[in-house]
């Protein structure tokens, strides 16, 4: 299994030619930081962007990011878990600063996306 990590702004997605790479993606990680609500509200017109533009995204993660500021949180975990479960993803909270819940999104991704293209293996 080859993962290709690409780190793009949600305006900068249709602005690049990596765009052939996000329309054919079979997983996506979507990111907000948790002291902003302008972040977390980017997330549904761009799952919507994706979901109308890729055929064969299979699997999905969201991560809220900056859990070492969580006394300046502005999105209650509920809601990033409730958009996550509602899009049929993932959901995980990380601090790259405090290296908090890092592997944890990557492994997860892994093994579903593999276990979709291998039902028949069990992992």
């Amino acid at each position: 299994m080859e993962l290709e990590l690409y780190d793009l702004d949600h305006k900068e997605i249709f602005n690049t030619r990596l765009f052939d790479h996000y329309a054919s993606s079979q997983a996506v990680i979507l990111c907000y930081d948790i002291t902003q609500e302008t972040s977390f509200q980017a997330l549904e017109p761009l799952i919507e962007s994706i979901r109308n533009n890729n055929k064969s995204l299979m699997a999905g993660v969201v991560l809220g990011l900056k859990l070492d500021l969580e006394v300046q949180r502005k999105i209650p975990k509920e809601k990033g878990q409730e958009f996550a479960r509602a899009n049929g993803f993932h959901y995980f909270e990380v601090s790259s600063k405090s290296e908090i819940n890092i592997e944890g999104p990557f492994v997860t991704l892994a093994h579903h996306l593999f276990n979709i293209v291998n039902p028949h293996l069990w992992v």
